[in-house]
């Protein structure tokens, strides 16, 4: 049997259910989920009217690993017990065609999920459940972000604002790729992690990071505010990357953007190219991962404690 916490509308607790087990199709396959990611976007879509899932009810999670307990008949190249990852796949330019899990279909706040043959990228053996489950959005997303959509570079001056999950990640990878990078969040042991994992310096708010003129500036935060703050802190011709979900709407300064030459980007996140580089980087100990482990009864918990604020990392729950 096959427990699942079904999301049914905005505003209402996660329901337990109990159902049959999984099968999979001729192209999928179906794993025994061993850690899946608790995001901050599956706060919003429980808590704000308007974010969009495909269908309810559904069982959110976008961030999954486990391992293959069936293989469909075309699937080649997998094995019953093997370890895998999937996530967050909704690369910009339209090349995914199965959608994102917890959105789109199904996800992995459940003890079994189907998994597309098409996105299943075995993890190394130097990365765990939780690590492999995680890093599908928490880093890949980051990675997106911060190497294609900001083209982050050596010498190049760098503002995380948020640093939970994302964030962290985002500050290791800038790190990793030359930068000088600042961040910014309303959590002082938030901050101190950053510091830890290389920031060379943190911030209670956005706004405060315009004394480094950053060229460009990532919002991971997105809760309207931290994208206004992050248009003016930027310097003379930066960008900002809004990747945060956290707000529906946001209002920017006009005259700082056109007078200042800013632009706005946005990012949505990655690949499974990508997810296999940043699963190999964990592998190789150049990323070091801020994970709380908590039980698949607790996911409800959780989600809720993510909402309040004060978590510092991710949360993942494990089996």
């Amino acid at each position: 049997m096959n427990k699942k916490w079904l999301f049914h509308s905005a505003g209402e607790d996660l329901e337990l259910v109990e159902g049959p087990d999984l099968t999979a199709g001729p192209d999928e396959v179906v794993i025994d989920v061993k850690a899946v990611g608790l995001c901050h976007s599956d706060v919003g879509v429980i808590e704000t009217p308007g974010q969009f899932t495909a269908y309810s009810p559904i069982v959110l999670g976008h961030e999954i690993a486990g391992v293959v307990r069936e293989v469909g008949a075309n699937v080649t190249g997998v094995e019953v017990g093997d370890r895998i990852g999937n996530g967050l796949i909704a690369h910009p330019i339209g090349a995914n065609t199965t959608g994102a899990p917890g959105t789109t279909r199904d996800g992995g706040y459940q003890q079994q999920a189907i998994v597309p043959a098409s996105e299943i990228i075995k993890l190394p053996d130097g990365v765990s459940f939780a690590e492999g489950a995680s890093a599908t959005d928490s880093v890949a997303t980051a990675y997106h972000a911060v190497k294609v959509e900001g083209q982050v570079g050596p010498g190049s001056v760098v503002g995380i604002v948020g640093l939970g999950g994302l964030g962290m990640s985002a500050v290791q990878i800038a790190k990793l790729l030359g930068a000088r990078v600042y961040g910014a969040d309303i959590n002082e042991k938030a901050c101190a992690r950053a510091e830890e994992l290389g920031a060379d310096g943190t911030y209670a708010s956005a706004a405060e990071l315009a004394v480094h003129q950053p060229e460009v500036i990532f919002d991971f935060a997105g809760v309207g505010d931290t994208t206004a703050d992050a248009i003016k802190a930027v310097g003379v011709g930066g960008k900002v990357v809004l990747i945060g979900l956290s707000n529906l709407t946001v209002t920017l300064d006009a005259h700082a953007m056109i007078l200042g030459y800013k632009s706005l980007l946005t990012s949505l996140g990655t690949g499974k190219d990508e997810i296999t580089q940043v699963y190999d980087l964990i592998d190789q100990g150049k990323i070091e991962m801020t994970i709380e482990e908590i039980g698949f009864d607790e996911i409800p918990a959780g989600l809720k404690r993510l909402s309040a604020g004060g978590v510092v990392g991710r949360l993942v729950a494990t089996s």
